[in-house]
C-alpha cells in the first residue's frame, strides 16, 4: 500500500519532465543541413544517421537534412531551404552551395549561415566560415605516423598536392619530433606512381589515394578523407575526417555570436589497429587541442 502511494508521486513529475523536454526539443528552431547523394554515399548512410542522432541530442535541436543535386543553381538552393523551414536556427552547408545561400540570406539575413570544411577562403567573408584547423590536424598526423612507423624499416612518406602549405608541413614534422622520430619525412606528390611507397614505414595520404592501395596492402596508412571507415582497406590505421558532420557541433556553438569564425580540428578515427600498445598511444592523440600545436594558427 505504501509503495502504491509513493509511485504516482515519483512517476507523475518524471512524466511531466520528459514530456516538457520532448516538446522543447521539437519546438526549438532546427538546424538545416544541405547535402547530396555523392557525399552521403562516401560518408555512409548508417554512419550519417548515427551522427545526426548524436548531434541532435548534443545540440538539443532537430537536424533537417535537405538533399540537393550537386549542380543545383542558387535560386533552387534558396528555395529548398525556405520550403524546409521558415525560421531555422542555422543553415549548414559545404562550400559548393555558397552562392545559393547568399541568395537565401538576401531574404533572411537574421539566420546564421555556417560553411564547413576545408581551408577558409579569405575572399569570401559574407558568411560565417568554420574552417578546418589544418595545423592541429597535421601535427596530430605526425604524432600518429611516428607511432605507426616505430620498429618498421623505411621512411615516412607524406603524399600531398599544392594546397599543403609550408607551415602545415612544419606542424607535421613537429608531431614526429614530439614522438622521438628524428628522421626527415619524404614529401611527395599525389600523382607519383604507387611504387614509391613500397618500402615506406608509414604513408600519410592527403589526396587521391586509390593508386596507393592498389599495391601497398601492408604499409600502415594515415588517411585524410570523409570516406566511411568500413569502406577503407585494412592497412588504414587512422582517418582524419573534416566533413560537415565532423565539424558541425563546433561550428554551431555560439553561432552568430562570436567575433570571428572558428578553426575546428578534424575528427580522428582509429581503425583496425591490432597492436594494443599502439592503439593505446593513438587514442591519446584524439583530443590534442589547437593550443597544444607546436606552430599555432
Amino acid at each position: 500500500m505504501l509503495l502504491r502511494g509513493i509511485l504516482p508521486r515519483i512517476l507523475i513529475p518524471v512524466i511531466v519532465l520528459v514530456s516538457s523536454l520532448s516538446l522543447g526539443f521539437f519546438f526549438r528552431p532546427p538546424v538545416i543541413f544541405l547535402t547530396d547523394d555523392f557525399f552521403t554515399g562516401i560518408y555512409g548512410p548508417e554512419r550519417a544517421l548515427w551522427k545526426r542522432i548524436k548531434l541532435s541530442l548534443s545540440l538539443y535541436r532537430r537536424i533537417i537534412i535537405i538533399p540537393v543535386a550537386e549542380n543545383s543553381g542558387p535560386d533552387v538552393i534558396a528555395l529548398v531551404i525556405e520550403d524546409a523551414e521558415t525560421s531555422p536556427y542555422a543553415v549548414v552547408l559545404s562550400y559548393r552551395y555558397y552562392e545559393g545561400v547568399l541568395r537565401y540570406r538576401e531574404k533572411f539575413p537574421q539566420v546564421s549561415m555556417c560553411i564547413l570544411g576545408g581551408r577558409r577562403r579569405e575572399d569570401r567573408t559574407e558568411l560565417t566560415w568554420a574552417a578546418t584547423d589544418t595545423l592541429t590536424d597535421f601535427y596530430r598526423a605526425g604524432l600518429c605516423a611516428a607511432i605507426l612507423a616505430s620498429g618498421r624499416d623505411g621512411s615516412i612518406l607524406f603524399s600531398h598536392d599544392d594546397s599543403v602549405l609550408t607551415d602545415e608541413k612544419e606542424a607535421f614534422i613537429a608531431g614526429l619530433r614530439e614522438q622521438g622520430y628524428n628522421e626527415d619525412p619524404i614529401f611527395i606528390s599525389n600523382y607519383l606512381d604507387a611504387s614509391v611507397y613500397q618500402n615506406a614505414a608509414c604513408a600519410v595520404l592527403t589526396g587521391n589515394a586509390g593508386h596507393f592501395f592498389e599495391k601497398n596492402s601492408d604499409t600502415p596508412a594515415v588517411l585524410f578523407s570523409w570516406v566511411d571507415p568500413g569502406m577503407c582497406p585494412r592497412n588504414v590505421r587512422v582517418i582524419f575526417d573534416d566533413s560537415p558532420w565532423a565539424l558541425m557541433s563546433g561550428a554551431l556553438k555560439g553561432a552568430g555570436k562570436r567575433d570571428s569564425p572558428p578553426y575546428i580540428p578534424s575528427e580522428l578515427i582509429i581503425t583496425r589497429v591490432p597492436e594494443k600498445d599502439v592503439l593505446r598511444k593513438l587514442k591519446g592523440f584524439r583530443f590534442v587541442k589547437p593550443t597544444e600545436t607546436k606552430t599555432g594558427n
